[in-house]
């Protein structure tokens, strides 16, 4: 189940202020995605090879599930100096990589993926809280 403050976060996302150039979100799934377990390899990794992979971004370690998962659980966030991860399983409002795509908290940089017409759709972030939020297992 999502945290009230996340939910309350999501409201605003996948909105299209780019002149319909960006993604549109569609109606709120019917079910809660906490009715299916998500998993890495079929749920996180298409998302984060098409959001994050590019050649400017994240590179090929976003496209693989062991490399998503070597390079964000409990990897610090490098531009943090308060101790944070990137992922910290089982604790999305500890998580930077929820901030990051969320906009808020942010330590420095910019909110991801960058770029108006990349932001990720709400339903494509519940699914990266709730991995977190399971405990984000391979």
């Amino acid at each position: 189940m999502l945290p009230l403050v996340i939910l309350g976060a999501l409201a605003g996302c996948g909105a299209d202020t780019a002149g319909g150039v960006g993604r549109v979100a569609g109606p709120p799934p019917k079910e809660p995605l906490a009715t299916r377990e998500v998993q890495l390899q079929r749920d996180i990794v298409p998302i984060l090879a098409t959001s994050c992979s590019g050649e400017y971004c994240h590179g090929a370690a976003m496209t693989t599930a062991a490399g998503a998962y070597s390079y964000l659980v409990n990897q610090p966030a490098l531009e943090c100096e308060d101790g944070r991860v990137l992922v910290a399983p089982g604790r999305p409002d500890q998580s930077y990589l929820v901030d990051k795509v969320l906009q808020g908290h942010l330590c420095a940089g910019q909110p991801m993926p960058r770029g108006i017409e990349n932001q990720l759709s709400g339903r494509e972030i519940a699914m990266l809280v709730d991995w977190i939020q399971e405990g984000a297992p391979r």
